[in-house]
């Protein structure tokens, strides 16, 4: 048997890579202006750096939302290192679990 003189293509998932434009930013983002909009008393950030900017932009609008509408809300990072996004970004978290995000599930479920 003959091997094929050329490939047969590739199948790709819809999976966003890093760089690319995102065919679905407009409803993302009308998603996340919709939660800000709500009375959210927790946050939990867990597994992720975030490293893209308009995810960061929304955890942090959040985490302010949080920590402005009231001193009782709780905002809560889960990774394995602590977070790097700027003292502004930080003094908004309550509570820093460093550690396995896997380990933090079995303790809270």
């Amino acid at each position: 048997m003959q091997k094929r003189p050329h490939g047969a293509g590739f199948l790709r998932p819809r999976v966003l890579l890093y760089g690319e434009d995102c065919p679905d930013e407009l409803e993302i983002t009308n998603a996340f202006k919709n939660v800000l909009r709500k009375q959210v008393d927790a946050v939990i950030i867990v597994g992720t750096r975030l490293e893209i900017r308009s995810l960061k932009e929304f955890a942090e609008n959040l985490l302010k939302s949080v920590q402005s509408r009231s001193s009782a809300g709780t905002t809560v990072w889960v990774s394995t290192e602590e977070p790097k996004l700027g003292d502004e970004f930080d003094s908004c978290i309550k509570y820093k679990v460093i550690g396995d995000c896997d380990t933090f599930a079995s303790f809270i479920g």
